[in-house]
């Protein structure tokens, strides 16, 4: 590469061309004629496609209404559902400029106008970045955002001298970028539901016309009871009905608490003769649909909602439960999305993030014998823990596109908490599972206690230590204050030197207090706790870092109890840096690369996304610096990877091989230790550690890669480049509208 090069780079003009869905009308005039319009970006003279990171620079102009254009990228199998996509700001004066990436195997570009009718399009230019230019074009308006928080932009910049360190100027370019994508963020929830939750003109007849092409066409019954005395309320849910793309419907409403108001409000309504009326639990048994939601007044459902659950119930007729995503609205007129993971059992217990979004078979409800009578939203959660009680996870499916807009729900009552805490102890007796259910740290919350068998099955506890007697004896002294008994201790010793160390072992031996392993190899954690977990005497084992320290005595207890539930894998416990903000709260699969932990330095106290940081939940993935997990299960899977994954990535490694047996993992905040992370290992970033993290990270892309790409329990419309879980710009799904028929 010439010195010109390396500096300035070179642009390419793009010809526009029509590929589908658009025409061109000439005089720079173009026209949408269909919901999925794509113009090729061609460079003139047979040019060869500039790749890698490029300043993208195009003319816009007379857009109407105001459009949110893409860019496709193919990558050699042509510009499918599952192309990359590249959302593009809105045109600044007519002109659209964006730094954009281009993987390498770019074969071809093409632009999505958006929401868009006729618009004008000019000249198109990519400007190839040479890598300082590509640092300065991702860096610079992060740091003028930046520069007004100084002590923060501190912070970042020690952060990118070790990125620099350990992956090179290509790893510094890397975290930029995902900057740069993050600077959509910036347009809010309501910008990201404008480019991904709201049909055009073109969607919408498109989805139209996708109605001849569905084979089975289930019918719906949507119960409401109208509640909104104003008539507010169930004006909004009517209009919604009203708007539905998909025909086949009918609402049944409660005529309790009913005014004249209401039954002028629903015979003036368009679909009125669509409108049956019934006593609250007679509404279920005059339902004609096969299948059945329960809304409240005011609630507003998609346009394309009963559309899209249509197509997949039809599509896969097993499923007996369908759950979307959903935002919500306060008196001021904000959204927030509930983007929800898939089907989990265990939050589910904790918290009801189905909520209504829920649409069920019929038959099955009736059943049951519907909703109950209890207060708030106890009685759809109870329905909810039934209904799914005996339904395996390949009948419930999650529709991750936002279809249901609902009011922000106040605070329960501590009537409607207290019945929430019953429903769900009902539950858990109807199964015949030991537990106590008591109110959770937060409203809407309910913490389940497992009770755990008598006598208490032993639990062994490993710990790997080189040295630090220090961090040893203070995590050893918070082991022995545990509630837990009966309780071993495992000290895998991985060549300590120093005399002090060797006197504290002889201390633990002679006082009974811990068996001392001697693992005189290079540090290998994988192969140091197989040591230790096959030495076990426990039937329960520890994963446990020297470098932690437990905060209460019931820990243990907690993490056991649901260890040793059926279908559970591996647990894991909130884990806190000493200045009491968390470290671990379970590893999201493909965030920041292969994984990592999500909430990461969020305060102690905080909710979490829905919630996330108070309840018991499914996740991917948690770390073995305090992890809890049935030694037959440990030794099924084959324990820890000592060949290929001997330092990183190891526990996780683990937890993937727990999902894929059949076993679910999952996260308690009701288990609290400090954790001084690293503080004996150290960290990965010199030379050695640096070629050996990368070849461990480079087995997990390689054995895990579609797990990387779609983790269960953290939704495809969250970003993996942020530990705080916000909005994906764009999303990692392909929308109903985007389908190919």
């Amino acid at each position: 590469m010439n010195r010109k090069r390396w500096l300035v780079g070179r642009a390419s003009r793009l010809e526009p061309e029509p590929l589908r869905e658009v025409e061109r009308l000439g005089d720079g005039r173009w026209q949408v004629r269909g919901p999925r319009p794509l113009i090729m970006l061609v460079p003139k003279a047979g040019r060869p496609l500039p790749t890698g990171d490029v300043r993208l620079e195009l003319e816009l102009s007379d857009v109407s209404p105001p459009g949110n254009a893409t860019l496709l990228v193919n990558t050699g199998d042509g510009f499918t559902e599952a192309a990359p996509r590249v959302p593009l700001p809105a045109p600044r004066a007519g002109v659209v400029s964006a730094v954009v990436t281009l993987p390498r195997a770019t074969v071809g570009v093409g632009l999505q106008p958006g929401q868009l009718g006729e618009f004008r399009l000019g000249p198109v230019r990519l400007v190839e970045l040479s890598l300082v230019g590509a640092v300065v074009a991702h860096a610079a308006p992060q740091l003028a955002r930046l520069l007004r928080n100084p002590r923060q932009l501190i912070v970042l910049l020690g952060r990118a001298g070790r990125l620099f360190w350990f992956r090179g100027p290509t790893g510094v370019v890397e975290r930029l970028r995902r900057g740069t994508q993050r600077q959509f963020a910036e347009e809010g929830y309501e910008g990201w539901a404008r480019r991904y939750a709201t049909l055009n003109n073109e969607q919408r007849a498109h989805l139209r016309a996708q109605l001849g092409d569905l084979v089975v066409r289930p019918s719906f019954s949507i119960l409401v009871a109208p509640g909104d005395t104003s008539g507010a309320g169930l004006r909004r849910t009517l209009d919604s009905l009203g708007r539905q793309i998909y025909p086949s419907w009918e609402l049944c409403l409660a005529t309790e608490a009913t005014t004249d108001e209401l039954r002028q409000i629903a015979s003036d309504f368009e679909g009125a003769s669509r409108v049956r009326w019934a006593s609250g639990r007679d509404a279920l048994a005059a339902a004609n649909g096969d299948l059945v939601a329960r809304l409240e007044a005011g609630d507003v459902l998609a346009e394309h909602a009963l559309l899209t659950v249509a197509e997949v119930a039809g599509r896969q007729p097993t499923l007996a439960l369908l759950y979307t995503d959903t935002d919500g609205e306060d008196a001021a007129g904000k959204l927030a999305p509930a983007f929800k993971p898939d089907f989990c059992p265990e939050l589910l217990r904790g918290f009801d993030y189905v909520g209504r979004s829920a649409f069920l078979r019929t038959t099955l409800v009736r059943a049951l014998g519907g909703w109950g009578t209890e207060p708030g939203a106890a009685s759809h959660h109870a329905l909810l823990l039934r209904y799914t009680a005996e339904l395996p996870a390949t009948r419930i499916g999650h529709l991750p596109f936002v279809l249901l807009r609902t009011r922000t729900e106040h605070d329960p009552s501590s009537q409607e908490a207290q019945a929430a805490v019953r429903v769900v102890q009902a539950s858990l007796d109807d199964a015949h599972v030991a537990a106590r259910v008591e109110l959770g740290r937060r409203p809407r919350t309910c913490h389940v206690r497992y009770a755990v068998s008598s006598p208490l099955p032993p639990v062994s506890v490993l710990v790997p230590t080189r040295d630090r007697v220090q961090l040893l004896r203070r995590c050893l002294e918070s082991v022995q204050r545990t509630a837990y008994r009966p309780l071993e201790v495992l000290v895998v010793d991985n060549g300590s030197r120093e005399r002090r160390t060797h006197a504290y072992f002889r201390e633990l031996e002679q006082d009974g207090a811990a068996r001392v392993l001697a693992y005189p190899q290079p540090f290998n954690y994988s192969a140091m706790n197989n040591l230790a977990a096959r030495e076990a005497r426990g039937e329960v084992l520890c994963l446990l870092n020297n470098d932690v320290e437990a905060i209460d005595p019931g820990w243990l207890t907690e993490m056991v109890g649901l260890a040793l539930q059926p279908g559970v894998g591996a647990v894991g416990a909130k884990l806190l840096y000493p200045n009491d903000t968390v470290q671990h709260a379970g590893t999201v699969a493909g965030l920041f690369g292969v994984a990592a932990h999500g909430y990461l330095r969020e305060p102690r106290e905080a909710d979490g996304y829905l919630l996330q940081l108070q309840t018991t939940r499914e996740v991917a993935a948690v770390t073995a610096a305090c992890m809890v997990i049935r030694k037959d299960r440990f030794l099924e899977i084959g324990g820890l990877d000592e060949a290929d994954l001997p330092v990183a990535f190891n526990d996780v490694d683990l937890c993937f091989k727990l999902l894929k047996a059949g076993y679910r993992n999952l996260w308690t905040p009701y288990a609290e230790l400090y954790h001084r992370e690293s503080a004996s290992r150290g960290t990965d970033e010199r030379g050695g550690d640096r070629r050996r993290f990368l070849r461990e990270e480079a087995v997990m892309r390689k054995r895990w890669g579609a797990l990387i790409e779609r983790d269960p329990y953290y939704s495809p419309n969250l970003s993996l480049d942020s530990n705080t879980p916000r909005p994906a710009w764009p999303p990692r799904v392909v929308w109903p509208w985007e389908r190919v028929p």
